[in-house]
């Protein structure tokens, strides 16, 4: 794949089944859209990805009748195919928040076309790389961090009940993680014929890493674990696979998926642990 000079990413990609589930609802996507090579699959290592028009996503899927797999299919394979297509003379944020919504949209309509599937949907969260921005679209609660130096920042923030009681602050951190109804979603893609996508936008630097996980890893690994793990390994991929091997000794309950992106070249600039 052509890297930019000045610029280039490492990435690595891993989804597993977990301890527990019979089938994996998650899925994922590295994608080129400047060369227009695209990765799907459960284990993942392309190396380097064009810095010009790099996508990242990670979808969680749920319904009943197989609709999670469907609906976490449809997410990433429908924002690929929107994002290919969509004219170069828009702004990066409308187009990936464009591309959402009419994924949604997809899904809405896959579901109403197939009763069984009725109710179906996924969370999604996208990272769409290109000269030197992060632009992160998010529908639901799966995860996006960024490791700085030595600071990792949550940079999406759950659409879910549980953090909506910790946003009015009547629970913590803490609880939110045992809370009984810490799945309940105030939002994902495909349930509804519209949604609101959550857009984030920041800079990147030197060094940075930007880590896309399903709740499978979040719940079990703290963002202080994820920075060690980022920091200790030799290759995105072994950290990619350590991650999901630490979260399948600690039970494994759900589905794991995570992508780790690592920016690196002379071309960024250098990074301030303050930034987020």
């Amino acid at each position: 794949m052509i890297i930019n000079a000045g610029r280039s990413i490492s990435v690595s990609a891993f989804t597993d089944v977990g301890m527990k589930r019979k089938m994996n609802e998650d899925a994922l996507l590295l994608a080129d859209l400047t060369n227009f090579n695209f990765s799907f699959g459960a284990r993942i290592n392309t190396g380097h990805l064009s810095e010009r028009g790099a996508l990242l996503a990670v979808a969680d899927g749920m319904g009943g009748a197989a609709g999670g797999e469907i609906a976490s299919e449809l997410a990433v394979t429908t924002l690929r195919d929107e994002l290919t297509q969509s004219l170069n003379m828009k702004s990066e944020s409308l187009r990936l928040k464009e591309a959402v919504e009419n994924t949604n949209q997809r899904i809405w309509e896959y579901a109403q076309q197939h009763p069984e599937l009725r109710g179906m949907g996924t969370t999604l969260t996208a990272a769409l790389i290109s000269d030197g921005l992060a632009y992160v679209a998010q529908v639901g609660d799966s995860r996006g961090y960024l490791l700085r130096g030595e600071k990792i920042t949550q940079i999406t923030k759950d659409q879910s009940f549980v953090q909506r009681l910790v946003d009015a602050g009547l629970l913590d951190e803490e609880g939110a993680q045992i809370h009984p109804q810490r799945n309940l979603l105030l939002q994902s893609l495909g349930v509804e014929p519209t949604v609101k996508v959550i857009l984030t936008e920041f800079p990147l630097c030197r060094n940075d890493y930007l880590l896309l996980c399903s709740d499978g890893l979040s719940n079990k690994i703290s963002p202080q674990e994820m920075r060690q793990a980022l920091q200790e390994s030799n290759s995105v991929s072994e950290t990619c696979r350590k991650l999901i091997e630490e979260a399948n000794q600690r039970g494994g309950e759900d589905n794991i998926t995570v992508i780790v992106a690592r920016f690196h070249g002379d071309a960024f600039p250098a990074g301030n642990e303050e930034q987020s």
